[in-house]
């Protein structure tokens, strides 16, 4: 992109966001504080009839739903370390076995190579 061209992009974007602002603020049917009340109590009616459709496993709140999330993250987690941690320790001793399977190879080849 040349200097003129964004020279170009940057005043078409500056003058159409003044001519949409002025225009917005000319064509505004009520005042700010009615519209974000009005804006509120829709989201509020939405929500609530809503709920039942969405069947979150939490409530939309959002510090109930922090504490939820929460709880299931930590009892999942600790179903998964008592599910694994046998399966480690398998793992480790197979691991230990090759290991030591490894070591008595390599001096079976060094013997037969003296």
């Amino acid at each position: 992109m040349t200097k003129l061209d964004a020279k170009s992009l940057i005043s078409g974007l500056l003058t159409g966001i003044a001519i949409g602002s002025i225009t917005l603020l000319l064509t505004t049917p009520q005042s700010g504080r009615s519209t974000r009340n009005l804006i509120k109590k829709k989201k509020n009616t939405w929500f609530s009839s809503r709920k039942s459709e969405l069947k979150l496993p939490y409530p939309i709140e959002g510090p109930e739903t922090l504490d939820g999330m929460t709880r299931k993250v930590q009892k999942t987690l600790k179903r998964y370390k008592q599910e694994v941690k046998p399966e480690m320790v398998k793992i480790e001793q197979q691991a230990q076995e090759i290991a030591d399977a490894i070591a008595l190879l390599n001096k079976q080849i060094r013997k037969s190579d003296n």
